[in-house]
């Protein structure tokens, strides 16, 4: 008799620890080892679940490190077919989903091999009534244990991780990343993992220079690695403003003496950075998140920018208006979550001063910045109307470089090169 078995799930679930190991205080004690069918699955599971009672960390790379320990590295076919896991998470916060397909799989095979087991025995001359009971009992009891799962964790459980959370705060209050701009770090303690943050402002106040300028900080200054799905601009802009701004460059006036060897060195340094750029202007939420969960197994991305909202195409082409921006929005915000990253969408504004096209993303953000500066101006404001887990209200002066396509900070005295980096 065939064996039930969901090769997808399985692969789905084992892809969605790789690529975020914090699902496994949801799966631990839902699914086991010994539930996976697939000999591929039943190998990576083994060693999964034996790093996670350890408390060693898991990722792809260790986790295939210890394949080849243990000789089995063939088995999943290679390093190559450890990475086909990734192409298999839908989402990882479905990763309880995908482990209940697994689990009732592996108890139709249990039932299928009881019921095998009973005819066998029942058709044993010497088997007596009394003894093929109490094996049939044993089976159901065994059958049942392995059935339990566990959804709900124990705050015991989660304690740990929330002190090594507030271990990380430091002497500046900060435990989040820093964004490079120490005055708005303060306010918000750093992006924070799981963050879900709008960048909002009129045409032209700079929203997108902005968000560059802290992935600038974070990427390419600290190494830490960033994607910025580009809906608007295309990839080669992106990087003539970066490159502007490393390089403290007027790239209108690029012939200038001593410019040059600027945007080489600009070059240099840009080249070097874990920066990751997606410029598709027919992205999708469904198609963002699976571009982001494959950057996020295979790279550690650790913060995704998507300028703009208002110009994504939704999955759903029976939606219009702010419904489709709901639908965008609510995507980005459970992407921040399933990643375990920031997420940092840019808006556009109303002429009233709304987040244009819906009143979810507002809902939806953790943390809402305005850019405020009329077109032309070089001083501008940066309002914190929303803060979840901070101050809200507070405001960061700026000034604008449009030379260098670069925001500073006013509180400091060198306005020419007054970053925090």
């Amino acid at each position: 008799m065939k064996r039930p078995s969901s090769p997808k799930a399985e692969i789905a679930l084992l892809g969605s620890i790789l690529f975020n190991p914090e699902v496994m205080r949801e799966v631990a004690t839902a699914v086991y080892p010994d539930d996976f069918y697939a000999p591929a699955s039943l190998a990576v599971a083994h060693v999964i679940w034996d790093k996670h009672v350890s408390g060693e960390p898991i990722d792809a790379g260790l986790v295939y490190a210890e394949l080849k320990v243990r000789r089995q590295d063939a088995v999943v076919g290679g390093h190559e077919g450890l990475m086909k896991f990734a192409d298999g998470v839908a989402e990882s916060s479905h990763a309880l989903h995908y482990a209940k397909i697994v689990k009732l799989d592996a108890t139709r095979r249990r039932v299928i091999t009881m019921h095998e087991e009973g005819i066998r025995l029942a058709q044993q001359p010497d088997i007596t009534a009394a003894g093929l009971l109490d094996t049939a009992r044993q089976h159901i009891i065994e059958i049942e244990r392995t059935a339990i799962t566990q959804e709900s964790i124990l705050v015991s459980d989660a304690l740990p991780a929330v002190i090594r959370g507030l271990d990380e705060i430091d002497e500046d209050g900060i435990r989040g990343i820093r964004s490079g701009y120490i005055d708005l770090d303060r306010i918000l303690g750093g992006l924070t993992d799981q963050t879900y943050c709008i960048i909002a402002g009129y045409p032209g106040s700079g929203k997108t220079t902005l968000a560059l300028n802290i992935i600038e900080k974070i990427c390419v200054k600290d190494k830490l690695p960033a994607v910025v799905y580009s809906v608007e601009m295309p990839l080669r802009w992106v990087c003539e403003n970066m490159l502007s701004s490393l390089g403290r460059v007027d790239l209108h006036d690029y012939q200038a003496e001593g410019n040059y060897q600027k945007i080489i060195d600009a070059q240099a340094e840009l080249a070097a950075a874990p920066l990751y750029i997606n410029d598709n202007s027919h992205m999708t939420p469904s198609k963002l998140a699976a571009d982001a969960r494959k950057l996020k197994m295979l790279y550690g991305i650790g913060i995704v920018v998507v300028d703009y909202i208002q110009i994504m195409k939704s999955d759903d082409k029976e939606l219009r208006g702010e419904r489709v921006i709901a639908d965008i929005s609510g995507a980005l915000k459970s992407l921040a979550k399933e990643l375990g990253v920031p997420v940092i969408a840019i808006s556009q504004l109303n002429k009233d001063g709304g987040l244009a096209w819906s009143s979810t993303l507002e809902q939806n953000a953790d943390i809402t910045l305005r850019v405020d500066r009329i077109d032309g101006a070089t001083q501008a404001k940066l309002l914190v109307k929303k803060n979840k887990r901070g101050r809200s209200g507070g405001k960061v002066d700026l000034i604008f470089v449009p030379q260098y396509v670069r925001f500073e900070s006013a509180a400091r005295k060198d306005a020419q090169d007054n970053f925090d980096f």
